[in-house]
C-alpha cells in the first residue's frame, strides 16, 4: 500500500505543474517517461503501470491502449507484461501529428512451482547463495525452492544433527498483480509453493 500511495503522491505533484511550455510548436506531441526507465528489470510478473507526460491535448495510446491523459499531460497506466524482453509502443497524436516512441524493458519470467509427484529442488534459488563467514552465535537461514508439499532438514557439516526447515504459505509473484486483483481473486498460477526456510545459531561442538 505505500508503494501504491507513493506512485499516487508523485501523479499528483506532476499534476500540480505545468510539464510542458506552450511554444508555436506545441501541436508538435511530445513524450517522456518517467516509470520504467529503459532498459529497466521491472520488478513484477503480469503488469506493471508506467507513468509519464505528454504535450497537453494529445491524445495517447500505449501497446494499443487507449491511455487517459490529464489536461496538463500527465497519464498514469496499468499495462499488461510479458516475460522476456518487452516494450512500451507509445504513440501520441496532436493537431494530425503523431509522435512514436519504443521503450524497452525486461520482465522476469513466473515462478513455476514443480509438480507434487515430482521431487526437485531449484539450483536457481537457494540461501546462502555463496560461501559466507561467520561466527559461534551467528544466525544461519538456509533456503531452497523446490517440489510442495514435502518434509524439509538441511544439516551442517561440523553438526551430526537435522534442522527442520518450514514451507512458507503460497506467495504472490507480483506486487502489482495482488493490488489488480485482489487477496480473493488472485489467480493461483501466480502463486509460488515449495519455498523452504530453516534458521539456527552456530554453535561451538567438540
Amino acid at each position: 500500500m505505500l508503494r501504491f500511495l507513493s506512485i499516487t503522491a508523485l501523479l499528483l505533484t506532476l499534476l500540480s505543474v505545468p510539464l510542458f511550455s506552450q511554444t508555436a510548436d506545441s501541436n508538435a506531441p511530445r513524450i517522456e517517461v518517467i516509470y520504467p526507465k529503459p532498459g529497466q528489470r521491472i520488478g513484477a510478473a503480469d503488469s506493471t503501470f508506467i507513468l509519464g507526460n505528454v504535450t497537453p491535448g494529445s491524445a495517447l495510446k500505449i501497446n494499443d491502449f487507449d491511455v487517459d491523459v490529464y489536461p496538463n499531460g500527465a497519464f498514469l497506466a496499468f499495462l499488461p507484461l510479458k516475460a522476456g524482453a518487452f516494450t512500451f509502443r507509445l504513440e501520441a497524436t496532436l493537431g494530425g501529428k503523431t509522435k512514436s516512441y519504443s521503450l524497452n524493458v525486461t520482465v522476469p519470467e513466473p515462478y513455476i512451482t514443480p509438480p507434487e509427484d515430482t521431487l526437485l529442488f531449484r539450483s536457481d534459488y537457494m540461501l546462502p547463495t555463496a560461501p559466507i563467514m561467520m561466527m559461534e552465535g551467528d544466525e544461519l537461514e538456509v533456503a531452497f525452492r523446490g517440489t510442495p508439499g514435502l518434509n524439509a532438514y538441511f544439516q551442517l557439516s561440523s553438526d551430526p544433527r537435522f534442522f527442520t526447515m518450514t514451507e512458507s504459505p503460497p506467495e504472490p509473484q507480483s506486487y502489482w498483480a495482488r493490488e489488480l486483483f485482489g487477496e480473493d481473486d488472485y489467480p493461483d498460477s501466480l502463486l509460488m509453493r515449495g519455498r523452504y526456510t530453516g534458521i539456527t545459531h552456530l554453535t561451538h561442538r567438540n
